[in-house]
């Protein structure tokens, strides 16, 4: 993606005042327990964990509240300024596309609802993969732009049976493709045209349609192993959670929650 993007979006989360404001009253239940779940699941207390676009930082003070050494980095001075003041848990402001940690340093990484916001999804995953340690832990959430089924829509481009049927042919052909790793994700066209002043849903923003097909095959590419796939990435029943694990499901549904391995 262009340069000029990569501005656009760096000025509208350094001025979107509203953004985070909104962002610090979201349910916790609703957009984050799920994912904070599998961050820490089956690593010791005191493992090192790092949150790619924290926001104001309400998952790493979740972790570090439970002993781990949580860090958040986000692009934001305003989010990071509501993450110290909110609780525990390290923070860095992150100003470009490399990550500024050393190869290896996690024992666990993740992002939630970020990817779409990036100037550069696959770098950022590239990025996430490099700072985490042989047989490290990967969990990636996010809406799934070309969700076929479910009842919610997270963006314009999943609403209504025309757009949900060519949603259905666009990961058809996914599926088929071999080279799919290479290729990018579909653009978007911000639905606000990143006004920092208009905001009225989370993915208003959103610049990238990130869907699984490409997102596990991406992650295969960086030496990743995927251990587990669902649809959901809000709490819910668990007859509807295992069915969420289905292999035509978790492909068509609205959500997004992959957790991999790093090999070595």
């Amino acid at each position: 993606m262009t340069s000029n993007l990569a501005s656009y979006l760096k000025r509208f989360y350094s001025e979107s005042h509203l953004y985070y404001k909104r962002l610090a009253g979201a349910e916790w239940e609703r957009y984050h327990s799920r994912y904070c779940q599998a961050l820490i699941q089956q690593i010791p207390s005191n493992s090192s964990v790092f949150d790619l676009g924290c926001g104001v930082g309400q998952v790493v003070h979740a972790i570090a509240l439970k002993g781990f050494k949580a860090w958040g980095g986000d692009i934001s001075v305003i989010a990071l300024q509501q993450a110290k003041e909110g609780g525990t848990g390290r923070f860095v402001l992150l100003d470009s596309g490399t990550l500024p940690f050393k190869e290896g340093t996690f024992d666990c990484v993740g992002c939630c609802g970020i990817l779409e916001h990036l100037p550069d999804p696959k770098r950022a995953l590239s990025e996430l993969v490099r700072i985490l340690k042989p047989k490290g832990r990967i969990v990636v959430a996010s809406p799934n732009f070309l969700t076929v089924v479910g009842l919610e829509s997270p963006h314009p481009c999943a609403k209504g049976l025309f757009r949900r049927s060519r949603n259905l042919l666009k990961l058809t052909g996914k599926t088929l493709s071999p080279s799919l790793w290479k290729q990018p994700f579909d653009a978007l066209t911000p639905v606000n045209q990143l006004n920092p002043n208009e905001f009225e849903h989370f993915d208003d923003d959103a610049v990238w349609a990130i869907e699984p097909i490409l997102l596990k095959r991406f992650l295969s590419s960086c030496a990743v192993d995927i251990r587990s796939h669902s649809c959901l990435i809000r709490e819910h029943k668990p007859w509807l959670d295992r069915m969420s694990r289905w292999p035509l499901l978790r492909t068509l549904g609205g959500g997004i929650l992959v957790v991999g391995q790093k090999r070595g």
